[in-house]
């Protein structure tokens, strides 16, 4: 049986022998590597409040030195807090360079900003993957991203009703599906059991499906 992948999760894992788990960092975090675990690293736009942003550039490069980092993020934009947009595009666009530079998939956050962040992909042209974590958006986003290649982390929001990701998830193709913990109570079985449920097809396969997309996507 393949394992379960968590795609990104800020919790502390409870260790199984059939789960996968990247934990993410923000720069400046201590990178507390016990042989087992994944992580990502990146500048979350909600940084930009209070720090500075040559200390944190550096911070985070030093961070990707390591072995264990496997993706660059959260990275993202965020029209929600009280930062300068056209400053978060600058952060956001030096680490999918980092991410480009490293041949490693980049991590997004996105608060109501899918133009932006399509324009940016579309600009840039990147090889590598684009994965917008805890998407939870209307068909019509999903189509537009897809359509440029964008991949989907999904999460707890597939146990809200008030959501509309339980009707769009069966919409979205297999191979651009992750699923994530972030910093939800709920355990990477219990949201792969739910996204079963609605896709109308068995864990087992979904284990298998999302298994080759991580192996595909982190190499």
């Amino acid at each position: 049986m393949h394992p379960f992948v968590d795609i990104h999760t800020h919790n502390k894992p409870s260790y199984s022998s059939n789960s996968i788990v990247i934990r993410n960092l923000q720069a400046g975090e201590i990178l507390s590597d016990n042989g087992r675990d994944f992580f990502s690293a990146g500048i979350h736009p909600w940084q930009l409040k209070q720090g500075f942003l040559p200390d944190l550039k550096a911070q985070l490069i030093s961070m990707l030195d390591h072995p264990s980092i496997v993706a660059i993020g959260e990275a993202g934009l965020d029209r929600a807090i009280g930062i300068n947009l056209d400053l978060q595009m600058q952060v956001f666009e030096m680490q999918a360079d980092l991410a480009e530079s490293l041949h490693k998939p980049l991590i997004i956050h996105a608060v109501r900003v899918y133009p932006e962040i399509i324009q940016l992909k579309k600009r840039m042209n990147p090889s590598s993957i684009w994965i917008i974590h805890g998407f939870a958006a209307d068909i019509e986003a999903a189509r537009q991203l897809l359509h440029h290649g964008f991949m989907f982390s999904v999460g707890e929001t597939l146990f809200d009703s008030r959501r509309k990701i339980s009707g769009v998830l069966p919409l979205i193709p297999h191979e651009n599906l992750f699923f994530e913990t972030d910093q939800s109570r709920y355990t990477i079985e219990t949201i792969y059991q739910r996204a079963a449920v609605l896709l109308e097809i068995s864990v087992e396969d979904l284990q298998s499906t999302i298994f080759a997309n991580f192996v595909r996507c982190f190499k």
